[in-house]
Protein backbone atom coordinates (compact mmCIF):
# COMPACT_ATOMS: atom_id res chain seq x y z
CA UNK A 1 0.00 0.00 0.00
CA UNK A 2 2.82 2.24 1.01
CA UNK A 3 4.84 1.62 -2.43
CA UNK A 4 1.18 2.48 -4.51
CA UNK A 5 1.14 5.71 -2.27
CA UNK A 6 4.54 6.38 -3.27
CA UNK A 7 4.32 5.83 -7.30
CA UNK A 8 0.83 8.03 -7.10
CA UNK A 9 2.74 10.64 -5.52
CA UNK A 10 5.56 10.65 -7.99
CA UNK A 11 3.05 10.61 -10.85
CA UNK A 12 0.91 13.48 -9.76
CA UNK A 13 4.14 15.57 -8.93
CA UNK A 14 5.69 14.74 -12.68
CA UNK A 15 1.89 15.80 -14.03
CA UNK A 16 1.71 18.72 -11.54
CA UNK A 17 5.40 20.58 -11.63
CA UNK A 18 4.93 21.77 -15.13
CA UNK A 19 1.64 23.08 -15.08
CA UNK A 20 2.87 25.05 -11.94
CA UNK A 21 5.71 26.40 -13.63
CA UNK A 22 3.59 27.44 -16.42
CA UNK A 23 1.02 29.37 -14.38
CA UNK A 24 4.07 30.83 -12.93
CA UNK A 25 5.95 31.88 -15.86
CA UNK A 26 3.21 32.91 -17.86
CA UNK A 27 0.45 35.05 -15.10
CA UNK A 28 2.34 34.93 -11.86
CA UNK A 29 4.41 39.01 -11.09
CA UNK A 30 7.86 38.86 -11.41
CA UNK A 31 10.17 42.21 -12.50
CA UNK A 32 9.09 43.44 -15.88
CA UNK A 33 10.38 46.24 -17.89
CA UNK A 34 10.25 49.38 -19.05
CA UNK A 35 8.96 51.14 -22.35
CA UNK A 36 12.29 51.95 -23.20
CA UNK A 37 13.13 48.01 -23.25
CA UNK A 38 10.42 47.71 -26.12
CA UNK A 39 12.60 48.37 -29.40
CA UNK A 40 11.88 49.21 -32.85
CA UNK A 41 12.33 47.17 -36.22
CA UNK A 42 11.19 48.59 -39.36
CA UNK A 43 9.53 46.75 -41.92
CA UNK A 44 8.16 45.95 -45.52
CA UNK A 45 4.62 44.78 -45.34
CA UNK A 46 4.55 41.85 -47.77
CA UNK A 47 2.11 41.86 -50.73
CA UNK A 48 -1.49 41.10 -50.19
CA UNK A 49 -2.10 41.98 -46.45
CA UNK A 50 -5.50 43.49 -47.89
CA UNK A 51 -6.38 39.73 -48.24
CA UNK A 52 -5.57 38.33 -44.91
CA UNK A 53 -9.16 38.38 -43.59
CA UNK A 54 -9.56 35.95 -46.13
CA UNK A 55 -7.10 33.62 -45.12
CA UNK A 56 -8.36 33.78 -41.39
CA UNK A 57 -12.13 32.92 -42.65
CA UNK A 58 -10.77 29.63 -44.27
CA UNK A 59 -8.11 28.50 -42.15
CA UNK A 60 -8.50 30.77 -38.93
CA UNK A 61 -8.96 29.05 -35.52
CA UNK A 62 -11.52 31.06 -33.37
CA UNK A 63 -10.57 31.29 -29.45
CA UNK A 64 -13.00 31.29 -27.09
CA UNK A 65 -12.90 33.48 -24.59
CA UNK A 66 -15.82 31.39 -22.37
CA UNK A 67 -13.20 28.30 -22.18
CA UNK A 68 -10.25 30.48 -20.77
CA UNK A 69 -11.88 32.47 -18.00
CA UNK A 70 -12.30 34.98 -20.72
CA UNK A 71 -8.13 35.96 -20.46
CA UNK A 72 -7.96 35.83 -24.61
CA UNK A 73 -10.48 36.20 -27.53
CA UNK A 74 -9.07 36.88 -31.22
CA UNK A 75 -8.85 34.27 -34.64
CA UNK A 76 -5.59 32.61 -34.81
CA UNK A 77 -3.63 31.64 -37.70
CA UNK A 78 -0.65 28.98 -36.84
CA UNK A 79 2.57 27.95 -38.76
CA UNK A 80 0.66 25.59 -40.99
CA UNK A 81 -2.10 28.03 -41.65
CA UNK A 82 -0.08 30.55 -42.63
CA UNK A 83 2.07 28.35 -44.89
CA UNK A 84 -1.29 27.23 -46.74
CA UNK A 85 -2.93 30.84 -47.19
CA UNK A 86 -0.42 33.45 -46.38
CA UNK A 87 3.02 32.48 -47.21
CA UNK A 88 4.21 35.33 -47.65
CA UNK A 89 4.08 36.44 -44.26
CA UNK A 90 6.83 33.60 -43.67
CA UNK A 91 8.94 35.09 -46.20
CA UNK A 92 9.17 38.37 -44.97
CA UNK A 93 8.71 38.00 -40.90
CA UNK A 94 10.22 33.99 -40.69
CA UNK A 95 13.72 34.41 -41.48
CA UNK A 96 17.25 34.97 -40.14
CA UNK A 97 17.23 38.51 -41.97
CA UNK A 98 14.48 39.23 -39.80
CA UNK A 99 15.84 37.62 -36.59
CA UNK A 100 19.07 39.35 -37.20
CA UNK A 101 17.49 42.73 -37.67
CA UNK A 102 15.75 42.14 -34.06
CA UNK A 103 18.90 40.81 -32.58
CA UNK A 104 20.25 44.79 -33.70
CA UNK A 105 17.65 46.53 -32.20
CA UNK A 106 17.87 45.04 -28.84
CA UNK A 107 21.74 45.12 -28.75
CA UNK A 108 22.19 40.93 -28.17
CA UNK A 109 24.96 38.97 -30.84
CA UNK A 110 22.06 36.37 -31.91
CA UNK A 111 18.15 35.77 -31.92
CA UNK A 112 17.06 32.20 -32.85
CA UNK A 113 13.81 31.25 -34.83
CA UNK A 114 11.98 28.20 -33.45
CA UNK A 115 11.26 25.52 -35.72
CA UNK A 116 7.50 24.68 -36.19
CA UNK A 117 8.60 21.17 -35.74
CA UNK A 118 9.04 21.58 -32.20
CA UNK A 119 6.45 24.33 -31.78
CA UNK A 120 3.87 24.91 -34.38
CA UNK A 121 3.26 28.70 -32.59
CA UNK A 122 6.61 29.68 -33.51
CA UNK A 123 4.59 32.32 -35.75
CA UNK A 124 1.02 33.32 -35.59
CA UNK A 125 -1.21 35.49 -36.75
CA UNK A 126 -3.99 37.55 -34.88
CA UNK A 127 -6.96 39.39 -35.91
CA UNK A 128 -8.91 41.31 -33.47
CA UNK A 129 -12.27 42.41 -34.37
CA UNK A 130 -15.11 43.57 -32.04
CA UNK A 131 -14.59 42.48 -28.95
CA UNK A 132 -11.49 40.58 -28.76
CA UNK A 133 -8.77 41.05 -26.24
CA UNK A 134 -5.72 39.52 -24.52
CA UNK A 135 -5.31 40.17 -20.82
CA UNK A 136 -1.85 40.87 -19.06
CA UNK A 137 0.17 38.10 -19.19
CA UNK A 138 3.99 36.87 -19.91
CA UNK A 139 5.05 34.91 -22.69
CA UNK A 140 6.14 31.41 -22.06
CA UNK A 141 9.50 30.06 -22.70
CA UNK A 142 10.55 26.47 -22.62
CA UNK A 143 14.52 27.16 -23.85
CA UNK A 144 17.36 27.37 -21.89
CA UNK A 145 18.18 31.16 -22.34
CA UNK A 146 15.73 34.01 -22.87
CA UNK A 147 13.01 34.51 -24.92
CA UNK A 148 11.66 37.75 -26.79
CA UNK A 149 9.14 38.40 -28.61
CA UNK A 150 8.35 40.43 -32.64
CA UNK A 151 5.08 41.79 -33.08
CA UNK A 152 3.96 42.99 -36.59
CA UNK A 153 1.31 45.09 -37.82
CA UNK A 154 -0.50 43.59 -40.97
CA UNK A 155 -3.47 45.30 -41.00
CA UNK A 156 -5.34 48.00 -39.14
CA UNK A 157 -7.88 50.08 -40.11
CA UNK A 158 -9.44 53.64 -39.02
CA UNK A 159 -11.46 52.18 -36.52
CA UNK A 160 -9.22 50.15 -34.55
CA UNK A 161 -9.54 50.27 -30.64
CA UNK A 162 -6.95 47.41 -29.74
CA UNK A 163 -3.52 48.48 -28.35
CA UNK A 164 -0.46 47.13 -27.04
CA UNK A 165 -0.19 47.21 -23.80
CA UNK A 166 2.74 47.06 -20.62
CA UNK A 167 2.78 47.26 -17.09
CA UNK A 168 6.14 48.43 -16.47
CA UNK A 169 8.45 47.63 -13.39
CA UNK A 170 6.85 50.44 -11.22
CA UNK A 171 3.24 49.43 -12.21
CA UNK A 172 2.36 51.97 -14.91
CA UNK A 173 0.14 50.94 -17.85
CA UNK A 174 1.40 52.36 -20.98
CA UNK A 175 0.10 52.11 -24.35
CA UNK A 176 3.26 51.25 -27.00
CA UNK A 177 1.82 52.62 -30.44
CA UNK A 178 3.38 50.50 -33.45
CA UNK A 179 2.20 52.11 -36.95
CA UNK A 180 2.33 50.34 -39.65
CA UNK A 181 5.67 49.96 -41.35
CA UNK A 182 6.74 49.01 -38.09
CA UNK A 183 7.13 46.29 -35.95
CA UNK A 184 8.84 45.84 -32.03
CA UNK A 185 10.71 43.51 -30.38
CA UNK A 186 10.96 43.05 -26.70
CA UNK A 187 11.63 40.41 -23.96
CA UNK A 188 8.17 39.21 -23.59
CA UNK A 189 9.28 36.67 -20.82
CA UNK A 190 9.94 39.40 -18.33
CA UNK A 191 7.71 42.45 -19.84
CA UNK A 192 3.75 42.05 -18.58
CA UNK A 193 1.88 42.89 -21.64
CA UNK A 194 -1.94 43.06 -22.86
CA UNK A 195 -3.73 44.30 -25.88
CA UNK A 196 -6.43 46.14 -25.59
CA UNK A 197 -10.21 45.50 -26.28
CA UNK A 198 -11.59 45.77 -29.62
CA UNK A 199 -14.72 47.50 -30.51
CA UNK A 200 -17.30 48.49 -33.42
CA UNK A 201 -15.61 47.67 -36.94
CA UNK A 202 -12.07 48.27 -35.75
CA UNK A 203 -9.60 45.35 -37.04
CA UNK A 204 -6.41 44.73 -36.45
CA UNK A 205 -3.72 41.99 -37.45
CA UNK A 206 -0.67 41.26 -36.17
CA UNK A 207 2.38 38.58 -37.14
CA UNK A 208 3.82 37.68 -33.72
CA UNK A 209 7.46 35.92 -34.03
CA UNK A 210 9.17 33.85 -31.22
CA UNK A 211 12.74 34.54 -31.31
CA UNK A 212 15.47 32.76 -28.50
CA UNK A 213 18.98 33.76 -27.63
CA UNK A 214 19.47 29.79 -27.50
CA UNK A 215 18.61 27.30 -29.62
CA UNK A 216 18.63 24.65 -26.95
CA UNK A 217 15.42 23.55 -25.07
CA UNK A 218 16.37 20.55 -22.54
CA UNK A 219 14.37 17.64 -21.18
CA UNK A 220 12.47 20.03 -18.62
CA UNK A 221 11.20 22.68 -21.63
CA UNK A 222 10.22 19.77 -23.71
CA UNK A 223 8.15 18.70 -20.49
CA UNK A 224 6.47 22.02 -19.77
CA UNK A 225 5.77 22.43 -23.29
CA UNK A 226 3.73 18.92 -23.61
CA UNK A 227 1.81 19.99 -20.93
CA UNK A 228 1.05 23.76 -22.33
CA UNK A 229 0.27 22.41 -25.58
CA UNK A 230 -2.84 20.33 -24.18
CA UNK A 231 -3.92 23.16 -21.96
CA UNK A 232 -3.77 25.72 -24.97
CA UNK A 233 -5.94 22.87 -26.66
CA UNK A 234 -8.45 22.73 -24.01
CA UNK A 235 -8.87 26.40 -22.80
CA UNK A 236 -8.32 27.53 -26.92
CA UNK A 237 -5.27 29.73 -26.25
Amino acid sequence: MQVLLLVLTVVLAALLAPLVANLYTDFLPKRSGYIDDVRYVCVALPPGVDKLKQCFLAHGDRKDPTKNFYTSSCTKLDHAAIAASCPAILDHFFTEDFAARCAAALGVPKLYLNSPARDVNCIFLRRYVDGDHLAFHYDNNFSTGTRYTAVVPLLVNAHNKSEFLIRDAENRIQIVPIPLGNAVVYNGWQMHHAITGQRGDGERIVAVVHLYDTDVMNWWGHWRKATRDATYRALKL
